[in-house]
């Protein structure tokens, strides 16, 4: 489990970049990478690339924090799922730090983020902070991703509710979080109640109080100090009076169906004399829904299931392969980026340096140009573990050969999109293949026998 936080940094970069990058907290500075940065002029990097973007935004930076839940991740496993959290988030287009920190009774990351793209110039709150996609949800979401790669557990949100505080997760991990019994007991009742006043009952009978006005409904357990509204901000949307009362209502409808649909196919509930018409009905249906699926068996070139599970297993191998093949373009155009960002450095700042070896007072030079030198060494030596040799590529070569790398990222993109579609069409009738065999199995022997002809 990884609780995540972003905070917004204004004024402190340098500072935040000291305290996440501390010895102590870092086993020495060994759970400590960078990306497109060095963590000696990370703030100088930083600070360029915003006057370059002329940032007019008060951030300069951001603070992702990822904590663990105790004991149940190594300082290791932590600082990669890290990683590659940052990566999958920043898509190689930001600057970013990030630490690990063991000194405390739970593992936690630290990540320190340019507020401007090196890349494309923009910041990061016009591509990832947005109001319909806010950048705390995205790191969740793909936080929660990772923990499950890993096997480890994840803060389990209420599907339609606004989430848990941790401590609240771990009430709920123990079953004692009043709201989540409180959803629990709601869910089951809502399944057996005829009405509101019998949900009502039911909840009753669990030993619930509840206070109900004209708009308003809240409950209190057993040895609850507080009653509990049903609102959206306390429970979720999901349980909201209005829509517990819909609930209840879809829940009868269903209950008191004579005819149950399941996967596309039609079965009659207690089938007797009475309702022969009906089941007569429903015989013709799942015939029209079978010579549909035959067909569709034969658009896919499969005469059999066995095919179809052949073809799926195909359909799967082909998507791990063009998924490998997208990666590996992408981490190419992130190389081609960091290189271009250091040859663009190497040659801004290449003419300030050739006056520092000229200098008459170069103490004095490089007291009016330290930053400015700092860049272009750290740019220096990055580019000598890049490139072999002495020459250094045109940054122009290598945009037009990122270009033709995203041409072909997206012709796998969408080749990608389409596999992915066959799989999901695939499924969708393979189960309903397994859905008739199961009422084929089910269907009363008069019916199979043509009787209600």
């Amino acid at each position: 489990m990884a609780i995540t936080k972003i905070r917004e940094i204004t004024q402190t970069v340098e500072k935040a970049i000291d305290y996440i990058s501390n010895s102590d907290k870092t086993d020495d500075k060994m759970l400590i990478n960078t990306f497109a940065c060095s963590l000696s002029t990370a703030a100088l990097e930083f600070k360029f690339a915003n006057e370059e973007a002329k940032n007019k935004s008060q951030n300069i930076a951001r603070h992702i924090i990822q904590s663990f839940a105790p004991n149940e991740v190594t300082p290791e496993q932590a600082h990669e799922i890290g990683i590659k959290l940052a990566d999958e988030l920043l898509k190689g287009e930001y600057e970013y730090i990030i630490a690990t920190h063991i000194d405390k009774g739970h593992i936690h990351n630290h990540i320190i983020l340019n507020e401007v793209s090196f890349v494309t110039g923009k910041t990061f709150s016009t591509e990832h902070d947005r109001k319909k996609n806010p950048a705390w949800k995205q790191i969740r979401d793909i936080s929660d991703k990772l923990c499950k790669e890993y096997s480890l557990s994840i803060v389990q949100n209420a599907e339609r509710g606004t989430g848990k505080s941790y401590y609240e997760w771990e009430q709920s991990k123990n079953k004692t979080s009043w709201k989540d019994l409180l959803r629990e007991n709601i869910d089951e009742c809502i399944m057996q109640a005829n009405s509101f006043d019998d949900f009502l009952r039911l909840m009753q009978e669990r030993e619930y109080e509840y206070k109900r006005t004209e708009k308003t409904l809240s409950f209190r357990a057993k040895g609850q100090e507080r009653f509990t509204r049903c609102r959206r901000k306390t429970l979720g949307w999901y349980y909201e009076p209005e829509q517990l009362l819909a609930r209840i209502e879809r829940s009868v409808r269903r209950r008191n169906a004579p005819v149950q649909n399941n996967n596309g196919f039609v079965q009659v509930k207690n089938p007797n004399q009475n309702n022969i018409g009906l089941q007569r009905w429903a015989m013709l249906k799942n015939m029209q829904e079978l010579s549909e699926m035959i067909n569709k068996l034969t658009a896919m070139n499969c005469s059999s299931p066995a095919d179809l599970k052949e073809k799926m297993l195909s359909a799967h191998e082909n998507r791990q392969a063009v998924s490998k093949k997208i990666q590996s373009i992408d981490g190419e155009i992130k190389q081609r980026n960091v290189l271009i960002k250091n040859i663009k450095t190497y040659w801004r700042f290449k003419p300030i340096n050739d006056k520092y070896k000229t200098a008459f007072n170069k103490n004095k030079f490089y007291s009016a140009h330290e930053s400015e030198l700092q860049m272009f060494q750290t740019a220096k030596a990055e580019l000598k573990k890049t490139i072999p040799g002495s020459s250094l590529p045109r940054a122009e070569a290598l945009e037009d050969e990122i270009r033709k790398l995203n041409v072909e990222k997206e012709s796998l993109n969408q080749e990608y999109a389409t596999i992915k579609n066959d799989i999901s069409s695939m499924e969708k009738l393979l189960n309903q293949l397994d859905t008739y065999m199961e009422l084929q199995k089910e269907m009363p022997d008069r019916i199979k026998s043509g009787e209600l002809e």
